[in-house]
């Protein structure tokens, strides 16, 4: 099967949203293609070749490998989430699935579900409640150097810091991006924007 994300968004009162969206698999499939770009390899445990064997060559997913599901030992755990969001995005909305004949096995199919908070409960109430949690869990204590996150802010923080800094890219793409600009004529010469930062899970 695919990646088959899931991603949740919650209603708050914090400067930025309460969101996560995350890959049922070790890490998404776009993240390879990055490496790719790279020349970096995979982690270790995170990916099969088409022989059924561990692997750190991101490429091998492109030939007929595949992504581990999350969860290391647990993985059973990723593979049920990974089950479930194939039959709600895949099989309910008539979009494809794995196994399923004709179509494409990875497509891009999406169910959204939106639940309306104030048929529940009352929005400030809520978002007050949100934020006691939020509170609480940021208070436990943590390994020396560590915080605790909630979901949202590392992508929020991430955000801050491209904005500021920009987006770092591996030579190979600055490159194809380049020639892509070169070929329409447009008169741009991308700066050398340096090595991709090192990928981490």
């Amino acid at each position: 099967m695919a990646t088959n994300p899931m991603a949740l968004g919650i209603p708050s009162d914090r400067d930025h949203p309460v969101v996560m969206d995350l890959a049922t698999s070790v890490f998404a499939e776009g993240k390879l293609r990055v490496m790719m770009a790279a020349g970096t390899s995979a982690p270790e445990k995170s990916l099969l070749d088409k022989q059924g064997k561990p692997t750190t060559n991101p490429a091998d997913f492109y030939e007929g490998g595949a992504l581990l599901p999350l969860g290391g030992a647990q993985g059973y755990k990723g593979y049920l989430l990974n089950f479930l969001v194939e039959v709600l995005a895949g099989l309910l909305t008539g979009g494809g699935y794995a196994g399923g004949g004709d179509k494409a096995p990875f497509n891009n199919c999406t169910l959204m579900i939106v639940i309306e908070v104030q048929k529940f409960r009352e929005l400030p109430l809520f978002k007050s409640e949100l934020e006691s949690m939020i509170a609480y869990l940021k208070d436990t204590p943590v390994e020396e150097g560590n915080e605790v996150l909630y979901p949202g802010e590392k992508e929020f923080r991430h955000e801050k810091t491209v904005l500021e800094s920009g987006v770092p890219l591996a030579d190979r793409t600055v490159k194809a991006i380049q020639k892509e600009l070169d070929r329409y004529e447009v008169k741009i010469q991308l700066a050398d924007l340096g090595q991709l930062t090192p990928f981490s899970t």
